[in-house]
């Protein structure tokens, strides 16, 4: 899927499940005329993890789409009253198997990106160059087995990290799932951003890549390009 919108930018997500399955418990959207792109991943272990994601990219979506956007407030708001709505939908005692999910998620607006995550789903900028991480990792430890420290719909205690800056002509956004960032380095992601290749071909070299490294999680992506 692609858009040229108002914002003046290019847009397409790619994504595919692990090795072994057929279900990929990550999803995404990008939502057209508005600029925002979401993505989710649904939380290892967690029963019904691909119907969380889903259901967190529809109505976080649906809900941020019907707001005029003005400052980063709207997204926070709407993650942390969709994970409110999640936490009172089942009993406290069954909170190991409610389902959760990650969010990463970005919002084009003229000139301005605003910009939230949840959990290790991340947001790069690359610019002149320069791969550059937006989002924060709520995670403890630095393996491929990342406990996460926030998560919609799971923790209690809800960590939104989220900013702002001003995007122009040549810009480049990523949004990825850990499926990509764990197992395939920056340093690799930006050498593949500044090709000059397209998009479809940027896309699929970074999810081949991330398999070749035997990847053990669904990869999905969402590109930008500020036009």
């Amino acid at each position: 899927m692609s858009v040229l919108n108002k914002s003046k930018i290019f847009a397409k997500g790619c994504s595919r499940a692990k090795q072994g399955n057929i279900i990929s418990e990550d999803a995404h959207a990008v939502f057209l005329e508005q600029g925002l792109l979401i993505l989710s991943d649904g939380v290892g272990g967690h029963c019904d993890g691909d119907l969380a994601s889903r259901e967190l990219v529809s109505a976080i979506g649906s809900n941020i789409i019907s707001h005029i956007i003005r400052d980063g407030a709207v997204l926070r708001k709407e993650i942390m009253r969709y994970h409110n709505t999640v936490m009172r939908s089942s009993d406290e005692k069954l909170l190991k198997q409610r389902p959760g999910a990650t969010v990463a998620l970005v919002s084009a607006q003229g000139d301005k990106l605003y910009y939230a995550n949840v959990g290790d789903s991340r947001i790069y900028i690359f610019r002149s160059g320069i791969l550059k991480q937006l989002s924060r990792d709520h995670i403890l430890g630095q393996s491929c087995s990342n406990i996460l420290t926030s998560a919609i719909g799971v923790t209690p205690r809800l960590e939104i990290h989220s900013g702002m800056l001003s995007i122009s002509a040549g810009d480049v956004i990523l949004l990825s799932s850990d499926g990509l960032t764990d197992y395939v380095e920056d340093a690799i992601i930006a050498e593949l951003l500044n090709s000059n290749s397209d998009m479809d071909f940027i896309l699929e070299s970074l999810v081949n890549r991330a398999f070749e490294n035997h990847t053990r999680d669904d990869v999905t992506l969402l590109l930008m390009q500020v036009i």
